[in-house]
């Protein structure tokens, strides 16, 4: 700091005022108190400093603050030495002025009164001089070292920046993790950053290339060994940069070192891991600021955890499986590896659940996750995907390998012992095998085939593996029908369906028009789907209350958009309901609800139901017929004749028509058998008092012999093709005002 503040005095400024003064200075120098030279001037190239050292060492000059604070010595040569002794605040003499006077000036030097007050002047000055540099390096220091803390402050901002959440959750699990130690050891320059979650199996390292710390190995499996269960009891940060805090802590290390430890929390006082930074012993010590940064960046990490890991398990969760899955099949792409996914799925944990309690069911769960993360490599994944259902990624393994683990962990399983009470239940899994190939397309497609292999295998019974093939013709239709299911849930919530309806003619005259109702799907592409392509799937998986809601709504909303409650509609409509649909109770109220809308017009309302599902819910759709007839509405029973007990349970349907399976129906120009049941339903049908609908009319000539047989109504496209309903409605309002006129 001195030598600073001497470096900035203006030394020739006082040489160029003496000269002014006549005065010849041979030598003028700055001398610290061991005699070096901070600051010199001699009129000789050579230099004199040496000699004014010896004199002053020689004649054993007092440092002193006499009043003047100055003396005047003359040396054997007749030159004069002018010393001028600078203090501190402490009035310490540290530091003298050395100005050596030339023998032709030498009388005017020692006989003059103003040449004493000029030198002693200047020398003040210099004093002066030299005490104001000292006060602003010292503030230079001062600003230097509030800089050096803001940049300190600036880099731990930019810490919390680089680890911003939303920026975090966009990589997966463990990456989240590495990217948030490798940046508190970049952004916070420290010699290791680690963090370790023992029940994870996760200890992530990261060092400085530049200054890595000493024996870190053994320090981070002390921490670990040792100091975890500390840190779970007392849950506070720990901050050690001495061997006696070390001691104290019971962090024994080689070498000292200088340690944050914070702890790492799943939920509200519950320690699962910490999060540690070391420095070596030669690096700053860590302050408060710095174990309340820590404190913040455990919490990170705590976050990064509840959204990549499962609570239950300490596993990773399916949208973090799904990005390991992502990766997986880019390294398949672009690097030729080939991977294998399972899909686990316990049986019959659901009936665990009702004996035992969700809680032996949960203890279940955890206890197979050991298994299954205990059976694989450290590379490969592990993940619960929801329920009973886990996720295994197995890194570069042929599909093989694959399967012969998948056995492997079925039988582990299966010796997981289950008791309660007196009833011992088997615990065992079915597995379907995936294989993760340069072909694989999508994360998507990749899991939706591991499912479909999984549910193949729960098809078989308990304890089943099925590796998924490409050519595998049920796995095949399996894949169809799931493809299906995603575009009907997508169009049931982008009102993506039409209705379109066809006409059935009556054929004995006197019959109002009937038309039904008839659904399609736009595609993606705006393309009409048939029913026949996606319904099945709908069944399948459930959805047909969801269809059956949308058609019924859609059907009475356009009605009441062409008739008011005044006026009358002029042909009746036919909606179909499903199997699923009739065994609901609460698609019931919603049905009633809507039949209400239309008042008196209800009338011309008529359900068709499949005699199949009739039977099926008998107890149910007969309730249903009688409630929505009381509001006027008519039932028909719907590919009659394909029963096997199709006359015994008709008289036990309050039914308005039968409508005579299609596949007799077509059939009746060829073959007599066909042809008899037709007219068989016919005649029972009208001994019972219904009317009877054949369907399939593709021609004129099955038509004429249905009209020989009396049947009732016909309907198919060699009577009319289907038509947008709201087209259709149209068109018949524009004939009743016609005919009205």
């Amino acid at each position: 700091m001195l030598h600073r503040a001497i470096k900035q005095v203006d030394f020739e400024h006082y040489l160029q005022l003496l000269s002014h003064m006549s005065v010849q200075v041979a030598e003028l120098c700055v001398l610290d108190k061991q005699l070096d030279c901070l600051w010199a001037y001699s009129s000789n190239k050579t230099g004199l400093t040496g000699r004014i050292v010896s004199y002053i060492n020689n004649h054993a000059v007092v440092w002193h603050a006499s009043d003047n604070g100055a003396d005047i010595y003359q040396l054997p040569d007749g030159e004069n030495l002018y010393l001028y002794y600078l203090q501190d605040e402490t009035q310490i003499c540290n530091v003298v002025v050395a100005i050596l006077i030339k023998e032709d000036s030498l009388a005017y030097a020692t006989q003059s009164v103003k040449m004493k007050d000029l030198l002693h002047s200047i020398s003040k000055n210099i004093h002066h001089a030299l005490t104001l540099n000292m006060e602003l390096v010292t503030k230079e220091d001062e600003l230097n070292a509030m800089a050096d803390e803001l940049s300190e402050r600036y880099e731990e901002l930019n810490l919390v920046y680089a680890v911003d959440e939303s920026k975090m959750l966009s990589f997966r699990g463990l990456d989240s993790l590495r990217h948030l130690v490798t940046n508190c050891t970049d952004f916070l320059n420290i010699g290791m950053s680690a963090l370790i979650i023992p029940d994870k199996n996760i200890t992530i390292q990261d060092f400085n290339k530049t200054d890595p710390p000493d024996c870190p190995s053994s320090l981070l499996a002390n921490l670990r060994d040792e100091f975890f269960s500390w840190l779970q009891t007392e849950n506070r940060s720990v901050v050690i940069n001495s061997i006696i805090e070390a001691v104290q802590y019971r962090v024994f290390t080689h070498t000292p070192q200088k340690i944050i430890i914070t702890p790492v929390e799943a939920s509200e006082n519950n320690v699962i891991g910490m999060l540690v930074v070391i420095n070596n012993s030669h690096k700053h010590d860590f302050t408060n600021s710095d174990r309340n940064l820590m404190e913040v960046m455990s919490k990170k990490v705590t976050k990064v955890i509840q959204a990549n890991f499962d609570t239950l398990t300490g596993l990773e969760n399916k949208e973090c499986f799904e990005g390991d899955v992502k990766e997986a099949i880019s390294q398949a792409k672009d690097q030729g590896l080939n991977h294998v996914i399972l899909n686990i799925d316990l049986d019959h944990v659901g009936v665990i659940n009702d004996l035992g309690g969700r809680e032996v069911g949960d203890a279940l769960i955890r206890q197979v996750g050991k298994i299954i993360s205990n059976l694989v490599r450290g590379r490969d994944v592990v993940a619960r995907l929801g329920g009973d259902e886990f996720g295994v990624l197995l890194d570069s393994c042929p599909l093989e390998t694959g399967k012969a683990l998948a056995q492997n962990i079925s039988r582990e399983i299966s010796k997981v012992p289950f008791k309660y009470g007196d009833d011992a239940i088997d615990i065992t899994a079915c597995i379907g095998v995936t294989p993760i190939t340069s072909e694989s397309e999508s994360v998507n497609g990749v899991l939706s085939s591991s499912e479909m292999a999984r549910n193949a295998a729960k098809e078989r019974g308990k304890n089943q593996i099925i590796v998924y093939e490409q050519n595998d013709i049920e796995l095949l239709r399996r894949r169809n029908e799931m493809k299906w299911i995603g575009r009907v849930e997508n169009a049931i919530r982008e009102d993506r369906f039409q209705l379109h309806c066809q006409y059935i003619k009556g054929l004995k005259g006197g019959y109002e028009s009937h038309y039904e109702i008839l659904l399609r799907m736009l595609d993606d592409e705006d393309v009409l789907v048939l029913p026949g392509q996606f319904l099945p799937a709908a069944e399948k998986y459930h959805l047909m209350p969801e269809i059956d809601s949308w058609v019924v709504k859609q059907t009475v909303d356009k009605l009441l958009v062409v008739i008011d409650e005044q006026q009358r509609m002029p042909c009746n409509i036919a909606i179909n309901l499903s199997g699923q649909s009739l065994s609901s109770e609460s698609f019931h109220d919603y049905l009633y609800q809507q039949v209400q809308r239309l008042g008196t017009n209800a009338k011309h309302l008529c359900f068709e139901i499949t005699e199949s599902a009739a039977i099926a819910n008998l107890s149910h759709v007969s309730q249903l017929i009688s409630s929505i007839k009381a509001l006027g509405c008519r039932f028909s029973l719907d590919d009659f004749g394909t029963g096997l007990s199709s006359f015994a349970y008709l008289q036990n349907l309050d039914v308005d028509f039968l409508k005579i399976d299609g596949s007799f129906v077509q059939k009746i120009e060829s073959d007599p058998v066909a042809k008899t049941m037709v007219s068989a339903i016919n005649q029972v049908g009208h001994a019972m008092g219904l009317n009877t609908i054949a369907e399939f009319v593709e021609n004129q000539s099955i038509l004429e012999q249905l009209m020989e047989m009396d049947v009732d109504f016909a309907q198919g496209f060699g009577i009319a093709k289907p038509k947008p309903f709201m087209q259709q409605l149209v068109e018949i309002f524009s004939k009743q005002q016609a005919a009205t006129g």
